[in-house]
């Protein structure tokens, strides 16, 4: 588990995710911090398609807020190229209300410090939407350069759309 000012990362990858798949819906709904069954689809899809591959891994980390144990979001991995050292970082905060107030940031410092200690990565990538001007401003807080456009590189309700790519390697000073 990591640790900021006013957070707790909780971390889950496809061996913890099947410990948690195999307890009754009630324990299921408490650890992803969700009050409805309905929200347990997408993970349950991530744990059923196979979040692990001989090459890929996920690690993500649930952003807890350690004032009222409340899970906000997650920040971590959800793709790792473990071969070759590098991994795609990904981010969200669930409810609006948790915005503007820094937890992303102190959630985002402590997965790179993990990234780049404790997994041994050497790059660290994250692609994001050409609009999305506040992903882009954390991303470049942290160091990450902007190294291009993917055009029509994601499909949202049907729809391609362009994705920026933003990478940031070990050791480069930020």
């Amino acid at each position: 588990m990591l640790e900021t000012n006013r957070l707790l990362l909780r971390p889950y990858d496809y061996s913890i995710m099947s410990s948690v798949f195999a307890k009754p819906v009630a324990d299921q709904l408490a650890f992803f911090g969700v009050s409805d069954e309905a929200d347990l689809e997408k993970p349950r899809m991530m744990y059923e398609g196979g979040v692990n591959t001989f090459n890929r891994q996920l690690l993500i980390f649930h952003m807890i807020l350690k004032a009222s144990n409340d899970v906000i979001g997650w920040c971590g991995f959800h793709t790792w190229y473990v071969t070759h050292d590098r991994a795609e970082v990904g981010y969200v905060i669930d409810d609006e209300k948790h915005w503007g107030k820094g937890y992303m940031s102190e959630a985002l410092e402590a997965v790179i410090e993990y990234g780049f200690g404790t997994m041994k990565l050497h790059r660290i990538e994250a692609f994001v939407g050409p609009s999305n001007a506040a992903s882009k401003r954390l991303l470049q807080k942290f160091g990450f350069q902007k190294e291009g456009l993917l055009r029509e590189h994601y499909k949202v309700d049907g729809v391609h759309g362009d994705s920026e790519i933003f990478g940031r390697i070990k050791g480069v000073e930020i």
